[in-house]
Parts: C-alpha cells; structure tokens; sequence
C-alpha cells in the first residue's frame, strides 16, 4: 500500500500495522496503558485524532539514527504522521 489518501485507507493502513506500530511505541517508551489504549482505538475505528496523537508521540520519542528506519513498519508509521490530519481535515471527518 502506498500513502493513504482516504479516511478509508488511513484505518486499513493502522489495522494493518497496528502490532508492529505498537511495537514500536514499546520501543520508544509509551506506557502500557498508551498502547493499550491506542490498540483499543484501532479496534473501535474511532478517534483518529487520539490515534494519530500516539503515533505522533512514538514517532517524536524515537532515536534520530539511520537504524529505526530497519524497524518494522517505521516507514509506514511516517506515512500514516505526516498523511492523517490532512486526509481527515480534507474530508471533514472530527475527532
């Protein structure tokens, strides 16, 4: 899957990598309750904003190095940062 560019394809995208995002926010140091909270959000298709702010926090806390970019699902968690607000702010989707 290449970037998302629906409401649609964004929730496809975090379902599809949701472990391997969770992982990560593991990784980076998110708290058990965050990443349970976040795979509860997933599950329930609801308040992207909170899911996107998750990732946001996975994606500020981790280390600046040319390794992350060999995690798992790194790149797929910058697409799904750096796409989410202006999909669902363009399609009039709220929290």
């Amino acid at each position: 899957m290449s970037y998302p560019k629906t409401d649609d394809e964004w929730w496809e995208m975090v379902q599809v990598h949701r472990v391997r995002i969770t992982d990560i926010m593991a990784r980076v140091g998110l708290t058990l309750d965050e990443r349970t909270e976040f795979l509860r959000l997933v599950g329930e298709r609801t308040n992207w904003e909170r899911v996107y702010n998750l990732m946001q926090k996975a994606w500020v806390q981790a280390p600046d190095t040319p390794a992350i970019h060999g995690w798992p699902s790194w790149g797929n968690l910058c697409d799904l940062c750096s796409e989410g607000p202006g999909i669902f702010e363009e399609e009039g989707v709220s929290p």
